[in-house]
């Protein structure tokens, strides 16, 4: 066994004995999904090399594959993958930096072909035949779409004495210095005690989960915000939000070395730990308290805990002062709420509020309050009133002179409104287009189009400013560092969707695949249709204005189209040499290999879009001259005044950074670089012309769009005419 001391094999042996022992034969049956594996990895090569192993001699399943997604290693690891002889189908991903484990696996899963996704540590390791099998068996009872294993520690002591202990048996939530945290079950365990039939659990270890790739793709796969800790608790909330079920395998065992892998500094860790759980519980304080926190063995309602506590399904509320609230005021109005049936309590300075559904801020006459994430904001102005562009920012505002009961009568109702019925699909909440002739109304839709690097996230970035919701800040894809620091404003799920459908055809971002006439009302696509009009009825259905942007939508836009309905479009462009630099820099492409890209994205944006309401942006306007831009936006979304709104201002205005640029181009470069031809300078001079043209709304329209469309048609055909792009 690949870097074991003797002790420690002949416990792992002697546990692999007594599992093979208990759980008996190998089960069989009919078919077998497809499982891709993904292991994320950074300086890892011993404890990868064991795992491998593992699954070369002790994976008795007949199809899956291994995608090792490394995160820039630097003790030889993918020197020594690529001389690796493997009985599966491996594959290699590597990162130029080192991404959290969220977005390493997020990366993996897009190269997965499996049904089924299964997530792996490196520090993991099988030990038995038929785990893999036992594991995927768990997914047959009733809405199941995840599953874990139970895992072992080789070098832990059980509560019994014996030299090797139950690591996991599933995620449950226990009370902490009154604060529910997610606590692993079984710790300390003798392996013997948890063996046995499957059960539902609140939640897995990402160490080993395995999950449905459309459920894993429907939520839009692991959140990015979180930096190695609470993303698999996160994923598993999420995919039960939607009716699926987390299930524990108690016959699937491996051996778990935690915390092997390096992940920095024990103070950085700490943090990330304490970040990491005031992320979870923003986003799922009051759900973990009503539905995952119960002891309802003993038929009542406490709080599993070591604290004392009452679980309550009642709205709860907190109260949080103002910079001048007397104690004895904040006091009173908690005790009103209380009076009114509610549980509610002021805030403490811990992360206990977290759990409550109302905070209720107390307004004395100065100062601004931080909102709170997921929650119900309340202004309860006890004195004087806020100014507007404060007030606009909060739910619900309650005058001052009202009592008490008018905030728990408006937040309850408030609270109805969000909590009713499931939400009618998108399409049918989208107004009919006004007829042919007639004024367009004011869009309802937006989508940005453009190629990366083209300015797509801070045109995003300000529409959302101006009043387009781009969906919850945990549906997001997060910020990266020295990729987007400030965030790409880019709906996760529909990412991911485009991803799935490009690699469908049979192609990626940087390889677009052919996309020939009605591509986009292939049957075969009927599967990727549904999972898309979920993510838009679960994220916008009643929005009065929405929007997405994603740059492979440049490109599968005609698939999108009878889902979102009527829709005005905003086109980002940018020198091309400008993009391609970016590129170079960003993954390693070549100027030709982004040149070609850039083509087939702005023509296919452009040709996407004959006839529809359509702007253009240009990055250097955007950088340049942001006051024009938000002007022409706010216009075009029928929305004028927002743009002269002082708070809209100065939010753009403290968001957009000229420092963001970090590769510029002149018109001279265009037209001195022979790798770009006649067609190229037409179409970017062409765009140049629209996105200055006042407004680019306008310039979209008439003679101008005409040629535009033109352009792209023949940049169509011409890409259409030559070469797929190869990996680089």
């Amino acid at each position: 066994m690949v870097g074991c001391d003797l002790d420690e094999a002949t416990r792992v042996a002697e546990l692999a004995a007594e599992v093979k022992q208990f759980v008996g034969p190998r089960p069989e049956r009919e078919r077998w999904p497809a499982v891709s594996i993904v292991v994320p990895t950074r300086d890892g090569r011993t404890l990868l090399a064991r795992l491998l192993q593992g699954l070369a001699e002790h994976t008795r399943y007949p199809d899956f594959e291994v995608i090792v997604v490394d995160n820039a290693s630097s003790d030889g690891t993918l020197e020594w993958l690529q001389a690796q002889e493997c009985p599966f189908a491996l594959t290699v991903v590597r990162n130029a930096r080192n991404y959290s484990f969220a977005m390493a696996v997020n990366i993996g899963a897009s190269r997965a072909a499996g049904e089924l996704l299964l997530v792996l540590n490196n520090d993991v390791e099988p030990i038995e035949d038929a785990w893999l099998r036992r594991l995927v068996m768990s997914l047959d009872q009733a809405g199941a779409v995840m599953a874990g294993a139970v895992l072992v520690d080789p070098n832990r002591e059980s509560v019994s004495g014996r030299p090797i202990a139950v690591q996991h048996d599933g995620i449950a939530f226990r009370l902490n210095r009154g604060v529910l945290r997610p606590v692993l079950l079984g710790l300390g365990s003798d392996v013997s005690g948890v063996l046995g039939p499957d059960g539902q659990v609140a939640a897995v270890a990402a160490a080993c989960a395995l999950v449905r790739r459309t459920a894993f793709e429907q939520v839009g796969g692991f959140s990015e915000g979180f930096g190695y800790g609470s993303e698999d608790v996160d994923l598993c909330l999420r995919l039960a939000s939607r009716g699926g079920a987390v299930t524990m395998s108690r016959s699937a065992v491996l051996v778990h070395r935690p915390m092997s892998t390096r992940r920095g500094s024990p103070e950085g860790a700490r943090e990330a730990v304490l970040g990491n759980h005031r992320l979870l519980l923003e986003r799922w304080g009051p759900a973990i308290r009503r539905e995952y926190a119960l002891d309802r063995s003993r038929g009542r309602h406490a709080i599993w805990n070591g604290d004392g506590g009452v679980a309550t399904a009642k709205v709860s509320y907190c109260v949080k002062p103002g910079t001048a609230t007397d104690p004895e005021e904040l006091r009173r109005v908690v005790a009103d709420i209380e009076s009114a049936g509610r549980p509610a309590r002021s805030a403490d300075g811990t992360d206990a509020w977290l759990l409550d559904d109302v905070v209720v801020h107390l307004f004395d006459g100065i100062g601004r309050h931080a909102l709170t994430p997921g929650r119900l904001n309340v202004l309860f102005c006890r004195r004087g009133e806020p100014a507007a562009g404060e007030a606009a920012a909060y739910d619900i505002v309650v005058p001052s002179g009202s009592a008490v009961a008018a905030v728990v009568e408006a937040a309850e109702t408030a609270l109805r409104e969000r909590g009713g019925p499931r939400r009618a699909p998108l399409a049918a909440a989208v107004p009919e287009r006004a007829a042919r002739g007639a004024l367009e109304p004011a869009p309802r839709v937006v989508v940005v189009l453009g190629m990366a690097r083209s300015g797509t996230s801070a045109t995003m970035r300000i529409l959302n400013i101006l009043g387009v919701a781009v969906g919850d800040p945990d549906r997001l894809l997060g910020a990266i560092e020295h990729i987007n620091k400030k965030g790409f404003f880019e709906h996760y799920a529909i990412m991911r969707l485009n991803t799935a459908l490009l690699r469908r055809l049979g192609g990626s971002w940087r390889d677009p695949p052919p996309m020939p006439s009605g591509w986009e009302s292939d049957p075969k696509l009927d599967d990727l249709r549904e999972l898309a009009a979920a993510i838009l009825a679960d994220d916008f259905a009643g929005r009065p204005l929405w929007g997405f942007k994603d740059p492979r939508t440049c490109l599968t836009l005609p698939f999108w189209r009878p889902l979102i309905g009527p829709a005005a479009f905003v086109v980002c462009h940018r020198h091309p040499l400008e993009i391609a630099a970016s590129l170079e820099t960003r993954d390693g492409l070549s100027t030709e290999q982004s040149i070609a890209l850039w083509r087939r994205y702005t023509a296919a944006a452009l040709a996407s879009t004959v006839g529809e309401p359509r702007t253009i942006v240009g990055y250097d306007d955007l950088l340049d001259d942001p006051p024009t831009v938000v002007e022409d936006l706010a216009a075009f979304l029928g929305r004028p005044g927002r743009a002269r709104s002082a708070s809209v201002q100065s939010e753009i205005h403290s968001w957009l950074d000229r420092g963001l640029r970090h590769h510029s181009r002149t018109q001279t470069d265009l037209l001195e670089d022979s790798r770009l031809g006649p067609l190229d300078l037409s179409l970017t001079l062409l765009l140049e012309v629209a996105a200055r043209t006042r407004s680019g709304a306008a310039a979209a329209a008439g003679e101008l769009a005409d040629a535009l469309d033109v352009a792209a048609r023949r940049m169509l055909g011409e890409v259409g005419a030559g070469p797929r792009l190869a990996e680089p």
